[in-house]
């Protein structure tokens, strides 16, 4: 019995073409088409990065208002103890966003600030406290800088915060396997140095002077440096006459 043959394939249907008139006017709206969207989302990204260089310049400001309310005088007037207290009711700020804005306003000027981002800048300052180098200025200057001693390089330039966080991550995973401390003095103020700035203000209270005092972080594997906040002319002179000898009696 004869094997039935298989009928042919059917052929698709040729596509039609423009005519070429039609197709050069069709590419034409298309390019046309395309160029006013990437128009429009040019636009749409410089609106949104000025946005946010307004945000920062306002979040530096807001860290210049800050380091201007931590007085004791000042907060005292509206009823507060400390700034964080202030920041938290007054303008429902943490006590870590009060702490990075004013370290990042602190680190660099209005226009590194606005250009950066505080995001970025704490980045960069967390990088630079956990190397073993003191390169906070080529960080902040957005230089290429040795992670460690004979270590990789890194290009801070155009680093993202993500990746300026895995870098840091990276330096203090190399000097825990060095057998160095994990942990570095400088980004962090120790609970002892918080407390011997507590003391030497209850001291100085006792005494009639004021203040504050506070222990400021510095750079890694150095101590905290101590800052007596609110000392005008008067407190000055009840410090030093607190702070001077006895009088000897007469004979």
């Amino acid at each position: 019995m004869a094997t039935p043959k298989k009928p042919p394939a059917k052929k698709p249907p040729a596509k039609k073409r423009l005519p070429p008139a039609l197709a050069s006017r069709a590419k034409a709206l298309h390019d046309a088409a395309a160029a006013t969207h990437l128009k429009a989302a040019r636009n749409a990204l410089a609106r949104a990065r000025s946005a946010l260089q307004g945000a920062e310049r306002g979040l530096y400001e807001m860290a210049l208002a800050l380091r201007d309310l931590d007085a004791p005088k000042l907060l005292a007037a509206i009823g507060y103890a400390t700034l964080y207290e202030a920041a938290d009711r007054e303008l429902g700020l943490a006590r870590s966003t009060v702490d990075r804005l004013r370290r990042a306003a602190d680190a660099v000027d209005a226009e590194a600030f606005a250009r950066l981002g505080h995001t970025r800048i704490n980045a960069m300052l967390a990088l630079a406290d956990a190397t073993a180098e003191d390169d906070t200025d080529a960080i902040l200057a957005e230089k290429t800088v040795a992670l460690w001693e004979g270590g990789p390089s890194f290009a801070v330039k155009g680093a993202s915060s993500r990746a300026l966080d895995a870098a840091a991550a990276q330096v203090r995973a190399h000097v825990a396997e060095q057998g160095g401390p994990i942990g570095r003095r400088g980004n962090r103020v120790a609970k002892d140095d918080v407390a011997l700035a507590a003391r030497l203000t209850r001291t100085l209270k006792a005494r009639a002077v004021d203040v504050t005092v506070t222990a400021r972080a510095t750079k890694p594997g150095a101590g905290a440096l101590f800052e007596v906040d609110g000392l005008d002319a008067d407190q000055v002179r009840a410090l030093l006459a607190a702070l001077a000898p006895p009088k000897k009696p007469r004979p």
